[in-house]
């Protein structure tokens, strides 16, 4: 959570002063707090002198991708002619990678464990390694920040990735 940082500061008002002739004066006063430095947090909607600065998100585009390529898996580092592949169960393991989505990289990567062990067959005549690829959907979310309701500096863009499902196979060279 992003949250902004204000000041204390010292103002000036308006009072009513003393009755003259039936009028009622107003003049200025200076108001003598003293600045203790002492700051005020608050998050998302900043409250300034001028007003308020919010933000709205709006997706841009979505788009749903099947068996995108994530990586090795990091059991096989090295390319192998082997017959099958053994994952234990409970035992974690991080994939990394990366996609890019209309111009910005976001980052794929998870960790999973396996309930049970598994067993992944493989042409032991070719050198393999195990790959793994997910199905994702990417959302492009537009940020655009607002000071009194008036939109102001460039939008900002990031992508959200949404994995659905992932894959276990060997890839040959």
């Amino acid at each position: 959570m992003q949250f902004k940082t204000l000041r204390k500061r010292l103002g000036t008002a308006l009072i009513a002063g003393t009755m003259v002739f039936g009028i009622p004066l107003a003049c200025p006063i200076t108001s003598f707090a003293q600045d203790t430095s002492e700051n005020i947090t608050i998050d998302d909607s900043v409250k300034r002198e001028t007003g308020y600065i919010t933000y709205k998100d709006t997706v841009v585009s979505t788009t749903r991708k099947n068996k995108v390529w994530v990586g090795y898996h990091p059991t096989t580092p090295n390319w192998a002619k082997a017959s099958s592949y053994t994952l234990s169960k409970s035992s974690k393991f991080n994939i990394s990678g990366s996609y890019t989505y209309e111009g910005i990289t976001v980052n794929i990567g998870f960790s999973y464990t396996p309930s049970t062990s598994i067993t992944i067959p493989a042409n032991s005549s070719k050198y393999s390694r195990l790959g793994v690829r997910a199905d994702y959907t990417f959302k492009k979310i537009k940020r655009q920040y607002y000071e009194d309701h008036v939109a102001f500096g460039k939008p900002s863009y990031r992508v959200v990735a949404t994995r659905h499902a992932y894959y276990i196979e060997p890839v040959y060279r």
